[in-house]
């Protein structure tokens, strides 16, 4: 009996089966068949996702200091010694994304060195007053890079070639304060002449600079590359990445100010660096410094 009933209820689902499908042709009833159905990955980013990225090469530093005894394990110096980069993205496909990188740095160092104070040894030959000779340097670079990426490969290691046009541009400028000050009788005040050197003794001076305003020089590049990523977890990689540049520069002229005494009259002037039109082109492999080593990229 139990048998019976069995078979009576298999039926009955092939009746049911038959009848819902009576309706559809049969060429359609096939291809539902014979389709696989699409699997959408969650590991990797698709067509529409944006990536925001930073470059590893300080954070992988700094772990690697602390598996080998060295004392360099703070974090801030590796990040001192890199220039910053945020790179973006968006997958234009789930295998193509249009990128950008910015890359920007300005410092800006204080040097400060003591030099016997001149006018105090003119009261009191033995006086150990000192005076700050400083010079302010600051250094500026900034770079924007537009580009192709495409990729290929697996689940979670997935490698990427691409193209991508650049712009550079960079200055530094130098600014001095001197602490024995030029006049008539003093033409050649004791100096500082090299303020990153502390073991160079001062000497006098008969000419100081006072600022020096560098010229502006102006990048323009091309650069091909291939690499690969690997997801560690769902939407966010490392990455590493080489490529091949060519790249053109134009440098303008700076300007210099500097104070002498012409004929016992203390004379501040201006003169242009005879830099000129500087221009050159060069070629180059290299692991794009712009992109950093290796970076990390985490997608939304």
């Amino acid at each position: 009996m139990k048998k019976l009933i069995s078979l009576l209820a298999v039926c009955a689902l092939g009746v049911s089966f038959a009848a819902a499908q009576e309706g559809i042709p049969v060429d359609e009833q096939e291809q539902m068949l014979e389709q696989p159905k699409r699997v959408i990955s969650t590991t990797h980013p698709a067509a529409g996702t944006i990536g925001v990225g930073i470059e590893a090469d300080p954070i992988l530093d700094y772990i690697g200091n602390m598996f080998n005894n060295s004392s360099s394990n703070n974090s801030r110096s590796h990040w001192g010694r890199h220039t910053p980069t945020i790179y973006l993205r968006y997958f234009l496909k789930d295998n193509a994304a249009i990128r950008v990188r910015l890359n920007f740095r300005t410092t800006s160092d204080t040097y400060i060195r003591q030099v016997a104070d001149q006018a105090a040894l003119v009261l009191d030959p033995l006086s150990n007053k000192q005076v700050e000779d400083k010079l302010t340097k600051t250094i500026n670079n900034y770079t924007i890079g537009v580009g192709y990426q495409m990729f290929r490969g697996g689940d979670r290691l997935k490698g990427f070639y691409g193209a991508d046009v650049f712009y550079g541009f960079s200055n530094e400028n130098r600014t001095w304060a001197w602490g024995n000050k030029m006049n008539a009788l003093n033409p050649n005040p004791l100096s500082t002449t090299d303020f990153e050197n502390l073991s160079t003794p001062a000497a006098p001076l008969a000419e100081r600079d006072l600022t020096l305003t560098g010229s502006k020089a102006h990048t323009f590049g091309v650069n091909v590359f291939t690499g690969a990523e690997y997801y560690f977890i769902p939407q966010a990689c490392i990455g590493f990445e080489v490529g091949v540049g060519l790249s053109g520069r134009v440098a303008g002229k700076g300007k210099r100010t500097f104070e002498k005494m012409a004929v016992n009259v203390y004379d501040e002037q201006v003169r242009t660096v005879e830099e000129g039109w500087a221009s050159n082109v060069t070629f180059s492999t290299k692991v794009p410094v712009t992109y950093g080593n290796f970076y990390f990229v985490f997608h939304f």
